[in-house]
């Protein structure tokens, strides 16, 4: 393999070249990278990094490689160092682990550039002499050429004029400095101002009350009114376009889209089950979805809903719908971030009819690569001014408000889209007035291990965070006896399997592998734990030491039976396959559970080994665009091979939202996640001893009703993993923050 050059080597070629691919260059002499001539922000270490892979495109770069020629000597952490390395140039470039298009990860060897890379000279060292000369003009020999030639240039000018009119690319638009509007300590968020950029209302849990609420102001100051005092929580707001009526979602019974006075008063339902209701121009027709909120944000169908007739129709039946969609001036067109049902990422701007058909993709690089992404925890709203569409766009570790132009005549984007804020955070929601007053809202998020004691009202008597560090941290793994943790953390920089000491509060990184972890699981014992990278399950001891891999594409190791085996979800067919044992002594997968249609997920084996719990979901390729918001949780003997639907108990009826089940320490209980109450809480169902039928009724065990703390702020419920220890229950749980910001548009 070839190795890499020294920096002293080549420093005086590199300063003759420029490295180009995508829309960006790459300038060794001046130490700067570009995208489409405009600087990018980069440090240094990681300009030498991509340099590195520039130099060899297509070609590994091993770890061993960068840290000889990146650090040489110096005693660093390397492991971090590199990884932080990768985590900024993938930043700067837009660019995705998960789906690379630049730099791809090769685990525990290296990376490797993989977009097609030029290499020219610096234009300011080329001599004069060898540019190109200005072309001459050639003087036509008659009248007739002299007659045809003006002809076609006269042609050839109507038809650029004529592109030019419609497909130029219109003046880049800037933002004023932006100017915070609010000031919580929770969440204030989901803003939407009117057409007249008068009037601003949003969601916000500031009453104190632990839920959210309507709130409405004036932009140009004055005291907030709150319009909603339901307990449940109400959010997802819009404000008609004369200013009179407020709409908005409500988690009260019956959920749906509810109507209040914008100057206060009682709250009407004027759509049921509807989710992030937009008003059409006119104010005649709401454009609302019917869906849920899963794994890293809203799902939902995009329906109109005619006031004159109360009547509704679905639109846009070919496509998921990711969150509030924005409608055209004239209202024939809607615009929506969403997905196929094929492939459920990455997300992309679409734009359907309102009368519905067919949709037509607009974007060509997504919104966001990946919805289980944990800074993409809500909807994804977009907001039309003009010919301008406006939407947040999530790249690298942080998501800022873009714009794109859309074409006359057929929707299209031209051009792509351009940022128009630069925030290090998370400024999501846009929402715009008809004269460029735009409005979003800026999340802070974090995610913790916690530990809690329920009482017997479904309270917490204690509770406290085992991870308090500011970082994402989820998906816990505890041994039986409840003395060692794994979990999952990005406090480095990159997603990593953690390790602590539950007695002695001793914790410390497992893997320093530069790729990212997602999912952990500890055996019985506490010695060994398997672990996956998404691609791969590699086992490992506790105490660390040797990485070796158990098997690839076989889903997600989520528990260990007592005879060592690992037991996965998924597999290659991720929506055919169930639930298998996979042997670390021959890697040899034993199918245990498949419902066939369903599928069949997140099992859990109780303390004697003997029965398995586990949930089923819809297929999403045999659901063709049907959502639903319901899971049912069921029990099964375990004997090492494959038990038929038949023998299942089921533990919940498949009327609600109940699933990632897990046994009580003394295997008379299932704990299972549950929406049933409007809330994401825990729940559990006593069993019978001998035969673990279901005995008594469900009931809750752990009421967490606040916005600002939540389960709902862990992007994938399979993340929460609830471990019950005791009388002691460990899970993940979100804490999301967020205020209101406000910038002017000017072009």
């Amino acid at each position: 393999m070839a190795e890499l050059r020294s920096n002293s080597g080549t420093m005086e070629n590199r300063s003759r070249r420029l490295f180009r691919f995508g829309t960006f260059e790459a300038d060794p002499g001046t130490g700067e990278l570009r995208r489409a001539g405009r600087p990018v922000s980069l440090q240094e270490q990681p300009f030498r990094l991509l340099l590195a892979l520039l130099e060899r495109p297509a070609e590994i770069v091993t770890r061993a490689e960068l840290r000889e020629n990146l650090w040489g000597e110096t005693h660093v952490d390397f492991e971090e160092g590199l990884n932080t390395a990768v985590r900024k140039l993938r930043d700067a470039l837009g660019d995705s682990a998960s789906n690379p298009r630049f730099v791809e990860t090769l685990p525990r060897r290296g990376y490797r550039f993989i977009a097609p890379v030029e290499s020219v000279a610096d234009p300011a060292l080329v001599p004069e002499a060898l540019k190109p000369e200005a072309l001459k003009p050639v003087r036509a020999r008659s009248w007739l050429l002299r007659f045809l030639g003006g002809t076609v240039v006269s042609f050839a000018a109507a038809a650029i004029l004529f592109y030019w009119f419609w497909f130029r690319e219109k003046p880049e638009w800037t933002a004023s400095p932006p100017t915070q509007l609010t000031r919580d300590s929770g969440i204030t968020s989901e803003p939407v101002i009117s057409r007249d950029g008068k009037l601003l209302s949003y969601t916000s849990d500031r009453a104190g009350q632990g839920n959210t609420d309507i709130w409405m102001q004036l932009i140009a100051g004055g005291e907030p009114r709150r319009l909603s005092d339901d307990p449940a929580d109400d959010h997802e707001p819009d404000i008609s376009p004369d200013g009179s009526t407020i709409i908005f979602r409500s988690e009260r019974d019956p959920p749906g889209i509810y109507a209040v006075p914008a100057l206060g008063g009682k709250a009407r339902l004027i759509i049921r089950d509807g989710h992030v209701p937009r008003y059409s121009p006119d104010g005649s027709r709401v454009a609302f979805s019917v869906g849920h909120y899963g794994s890293g944000g809203f799902s939902g169908s995009l329906r109109i809903y005619e006031f004159a007739t109360g009547s509704t129709k679905r639109a846009a039946q070919d496509r998921y719908v990711g969150g509030p969609v924005a409608w055209s001036r004239d209202g024939s067109t809607l615009i929506f971030a969403g997905w196929s049902n094929l492939q459920l990422r990455p997300l992309h701007l679409w734009s359907c009819s309102a009368t519905g058909g067919i949709s037509t993709q607009l974007t060509v690089e997504p919104v966001s690569e990946d919805r289980t992404s944990f800074g993409q925890v809500s909807s994804v709203s977009v907001a039309w001014l003009n010919d301008r569409i406006i939407v947040s766009r999530l790249q690298g570790d942080s998501a800022n408000v873009w714009a794109g132009t859309v074409s006359t005549g057929t929707p299209r984007l031209v051009g792509g889209l351009k940022r128009l804020t630069f925030g290090t955070g998370s400024e999501v929601m846009p929402s715009v007035s008809s004269g460029g007053r735009l409005v979003f809202a800026n999340h802070t998020y974090a995610a913790g291990i916690w530990e809690a004691t329920a009482g017997k009202d479904a309270t917490a008597t204690t509770m406290r965070p085992i991870t308090n560090d500011g970082a994402i941290n989820y998906r816990p793994s505890v041994s039986a006896d409840g003395s060692r943790l794994v979990y999952v953390s990005n406090r480095t920089g990159n997603f990593e399997v953690w390790i602590k000491d539950l007695l002695q509060g001793n914790e410390v990184a497992l893997t320093h592998t530069g790729v990212q972890e997602n999912s952990a699981a500890i055996s019985r014992d506490g010695t060994k734990v398997a672990y996956s990278d998404g691609v791969t399950i590699w086992l490992t001891a506790f105490s660390g030491g040797e990485q070796r891999p158990l098997c690839q594409r076989c889903g997600r190791p989520d528990d260990w039976s007592s005879d060592g085996k690992v037991i996965t979800a998924g597999g290659p067919r991720m929506y055919t396959n169930g639930i298998s044992s996979v042997d670390p002594a021959t890697s040899k997968s034993i199918e245990i559970a498949n419902h066939g249609i369903l599928v069949t997920t997140a099992p859990h084996l109780s303390p004697d080994g003997r029965w398995l719990t586990f949930h089923t979901s819809d297929n999403t390729r045999a659901a063709k665009l049907t959502i639903s918001s319901k899971r049912q949780v069921f029990v099964a003997p375990y004997n090492g091979h494959l038990v038929p639907p038949a023998n299942w108990i089921p533990i919940t009826d498949g009327d609600a939202l109940d699933r990632e089940a897990r046994w009580s320490s003394d295997g008379n209980q299932i704990y299972f996640l549950s929406d049933r109450d409007g809330f994401r809480c825990i729940w559990k169902r006593n069993l019978n001893p001998a035969t673990k039928q279901p005995s008594g009724p469900i009931h809750p065990v752990l009421h967490l009703h606040n916005s600002h703390l939540s389960l709902m702020h862990i992007p994938d419920t399979g993340n929460v993993s609830i471990c019950p220890v005791g009388n002691k229950l460990i899970f993940a749980m979100g804490e999301l923050s967020s205020n209101l910001w406000m910038t002017d548009l000017k072009q």
